[in-house]
């Protein structure tokens, strides 16, 4: 959202934005991972990949913009990050498990053990949309640069 085209929105959106990220931090899981429920751990509790991704990815955007201040929220998306990467691979296949069906509620949830096996190209996307997001504040970070020769052959398919 561009500041300066829309003045009269742009404040009362970064304020909810600022206000829902303080929040989230204090039903962050002591392995890093937020509950599908965020706020009763008892209601579909468990490991959950897909929402701890889009968390990782909101905040990481909002520290690479300035509007999260990295001494406060980089510890945080660092913790679910290795979160995920610790706790959620399935077995010794390499893959994530633990995230929501797609088009599907958390209501579907029917124990840890089950979800373990759920793995989706919806949960990876958002998995690898964090990574991406991560990445972009990485001290020796450099945007890739992808250069096409004037004189190459392309064509769309």
């Amino acid at each position: 959202l561009d500041e300066e085209t829309y003045p009269e929105i742009y404040d009362t959106y970064k304020e909810d934005y600022i206000r829902i990220a303080e929040s989230l931090v204090k039903y962050q899981r002591e392995d890093g991972l937020w509950n599908a429920s965020i706020v009763d751990e008892t209601c579909y509790g468990g490991k959950e990949v897909t929402g701890t991704s889009g968390f990782i990815y909101g905040f990481s955007v909002g520290m690479e913009l300035g509007i999260l201040n990295k001494k406060d929220y980089l510890d945080v998306v660092l913790d679910a990050y290795n979160g995920i990467v610790d706790n959620c691979v399935i077995g010794n296949t390499d893959q994530l498990g633990y995230m929501q069906t797609v088009g599907y509620q958390p209501q579907n949830y029917r124990s840890e053990d089950y979800s373990r096996l759920i793995t989706n190209e919806f949960g990876m996307g958002l998995f690898l949309l964090a990574s991406s997001s991560l990445m972009r504040l990485c001290y020796d970070y450099k945007e890739a640069k992808i250069v096409i020769p004037q004189d190459a052959q392309t064509s769309l398919l």
